[in-house]
């Protein structure tokens, strides 16, 4: 029975990635050529421009995705256009570093992040998965995560950085998070649209 339900959305799936993935990486592209020294609030306007001219030009597999999803999956036409655009949201913040220095680090290179905060951002993310087990993800849980991270390996912290409160490893930690927690990019794209 699992076979057939996964060969049933298996193209729908399959659609799915393209259709994202193409407006995620005709996003990026045009992203890529802008000038980072102008000001940000022009930058996020380029970037929304760049969005929308995107959407308009997969309109035809945009909507053939919007009624595959309608069709298959039992839910509403606003509902599938928000998965695609969600997923769109979370290509980018995964593998467009254009836009994550437009959305997430002010106009600025995005930083080099040092391995203990990758040890711990892991460890963020598993345990976002846990509790994402038993209640929705939300600011608050999300900001309780982090905190039980901070305290649990404030030793940790505090030898590698100096301060179990570093700024610098606030920084590198939050990068982590929002270019490599998969369960944080899902809820942050999710307020996105």
């Amino acid at each position: 029975m699992r076979w057939i339900i996964l060969v049933m959305f298996f193209p729908i799936s399959l659609m799915s990635q393209t259709v994202d993935r193409s407006i995620a990486n005709s996003v990026c592209e045009t992203l890529s050529s802008l000038n980072f020294s102008e000001d940000p609030d022009t930058l996020h306007d380029s970037l929304i421009t760049s969005l929308k001219a995107e959407y308009k030009n997969h309109r035809p597999a945009f909507i053939d995705q919007i009624l595959a999803y309608e069709k298959d999956s039992l839910i509403s036409q606003m509902q599938a256009a928000q998965v695609i655009g969600e997923k769109t949201i979370v290509h980018l913040m995964d593998n467009c570093i254009p836009f994550q220095r437009i959305t997430m680090f002010e106009s600025q290179a995005v930083p080099e992040i040092s391995q203990t905060a990758k040890k711990l951002g892991k460890k963020f993310t598993a345990l976002l998965l846990r509790k994402a087990e038993s209640q929705d993800i939300d600011n608050d849980l999300i900001d309780a995560t982090r905190l039980e991270i901070r305290e649990e390996y404030a030793g940790l912290i505090a030898k590698k950085y100096g301060d179990s409160h570093s700024k610098v490893f606030m920084k590198e930690f939050d990068s982590y998070i929002m270019t490599e927690s998969l369960p944080y990019m899902k809820w942050a794209a999710s307020n996105f649209n």
